[in-house]
């Protein structure tokens, strides 16, 4: 049986670890095979504005990301960027609140997902959101009570799922995951749009991710931005 550490949970015949009780969870952790799968946390961030917040994609869950989730996000971006003391980057970024669906462009979203404090964003749900937030502490990663036995890397696709199922000695299959994927006309559009990210905020932002990108075990990779 799979039992998911939070809230989400796709697979067939799965659970998740709040449903147990206390004691159930302690001899969960102790007992079963435990994994997890990360992303190189700029890359994940980009990843997360292209699929919630640029793609138009018009079903409930993505609505519901533009409409709420964004709007909350850029009323929060547009107060803070009027202090003085305001990031640099986000006074220079497009943050648009008066649309429907509010807009911001990806300078924004990653100048405020990395280097805004948290003291001025207006709601801790949107500061852990598991689609963008770092996984450190959402996943537990430093966590001595979960322990994961493996942790594989996102960007290794299958070459870490194959030795997972093999540590792991599953035999069930892995599910299919939905295309969540672009047009081509937007994926030349957002191509634009990584491309003229400034090469000084580039910097930051892996400057600023370079512990979580050490603790995930990326040490001897480059960033996956390279200015």
């Amino acid at each position: 049986k799979i039992v998911y550490p939070h809230q989400l949970n796709f697979w067939p015949n799965s659970t998740i670890l709040k449903h147990y009780s206390d004691p159930g969870q302690t001899q969960v952790l102790k007992d079963y095979y435990k994994i997890v799968v990360v992303r190189d946390p700029i890359l994940k961030a980009i990843s997360a504005y292209r699929d919630k917040f640029f793609s138009k994609t018009d079903d409930k869950f993505h609505q519901y990301f533009r409409q709420a989730t964004g709007k909350a996000i850029c009323v929060a971006m547009a107060n803070y960027r009027e202090r003085e003391d305001a990031n640099k980057y986000l006074k220079s970024a497009i943050v648009d609140c008066g649309r429907d669906p509010a807009y911001m462009d990806l300078q924004a979203f990653l100048v405020w997902s990395f280097l805004v404090p948290d003291e001025f964003r207006p709601h801790a749900a949107d500061n852990l959101n598991p689609h963008w937030a770092p996984s450190i502490p959402i996943c537990r990663i430093c966590d001595p009570t979960v322990n994961y036995n493996f942790i594989g890397h996102f960007e290794r696709g299958l070459r870490d799922i194959y030795a997972i199922f093999d540590r792991a000695k599953w035999d069930f299959p892995f599910p299919s995951v939905s295309d969540t994927s672009i047009s081509e006309e937007e994926a030349v559009a957002f191509k634009k749009e990584v491309d003229s990210l400034p090469g000084e905020l580039v910097r930051e932002l892996n400057q600023a991710m370079a512990a979580e990108r050490y603790i995930l075990g990326y040490t001897n990779e480059r960033p996956l931005i390279n200015r």
